[in-house]
């Protein structure tokens, strides 16, 4: 089936018509399959020579998509801040159950003190994993 679709600088769909269009947008031929696709992912398709492809998904948050090379790249700086904003957030929340647990102590309260260690230990896994990965990337 053909259509016209009006392509955006970065390559990627902004508009499509079965059926119109105006006369500078580019007619292709697509299947049934994209057709249907297009009603609620037109978005995500781009053009390369002269076909319509359908973006992936994108790996996790720290890819961007390359429109000249046509897939996601990965950012390392990207990863690398978060993981650096994460460890931080990790430090102080470590740090205010460590306060916690020590006035619960000093009430008397080991049962609540022992079950915030717990939560503290389980911190401190998280932490030491994404502390690795951290280092892997420096």
């Amino acid at each position: 089936m053909k259509i016209r679709v009006l392509i955006k600088e970065d390559g990627f769909l902004q508009g499509y018509a079965i059926i119109g269009g105006m006369p500078d947008w580019l007619e292709i031929e697509v299947s049934e399959e994209i057709i249907n696709d297009l009603n609620e992912n037109y978005k995500k398709y781009y053009l390369k020579d002269s076909e319509l492809i359908k973006q992936s998904e994108k790996p996790n948050k720290f890819y961007f998509w390359d429109s000249n090379l046509n897939e996601w790249v990965y950012n390392n700086e990207l990863e690398i801040s978060s993981l650096e904003d994460e460890l931080g957030s990790l430090e102080l929340e470590k740090y205010n159950k460590n306060k916690e647990i020590k006035e619960l102590k000093e009430q008397g309260q080991t049962f609540a003190a022992e079950k915030l260690e717990k939560e503290v230990a389980e911190l401190e896994n998280v932490y030491q994993k994404k502390l690795k990965r951290y280092e892997e990337l420096e």
